[in-house]
């Protein structure tokens, strides 16, 4: 089970990335950090998602879940 703070910082930075594809993904992730109160293990987590191993940046509008 994922942390809420950690779900909330990857919606921040892909909800950013969708908006700006080209946004430096380093200092969003430094800026969620910062918003949500992040772990360094937690913050570490979004660098491999977005900088090692990078996720696709928007997720797609009609593959929400949920109800």
């Amino acid at each position: 089970m994922m942390d809420q703070s950690l779900e909330n910082a990857i919606r921040f930075i892909s909800d950013a990335l969708c908006e700006n594809p080209k946004a430096d993904k380093v200092k969003l992730i430094e800026a969620a950090s910062e918003r949500f109160d992040l772990t360094p293990m937690q913050e570490e987590h979004l660098y491999e998602f977005y900088i090692y191993n990078p996720a696709p940046q928007c997720s797609d509008p009609g593959g929400k879940t949920g109800d």
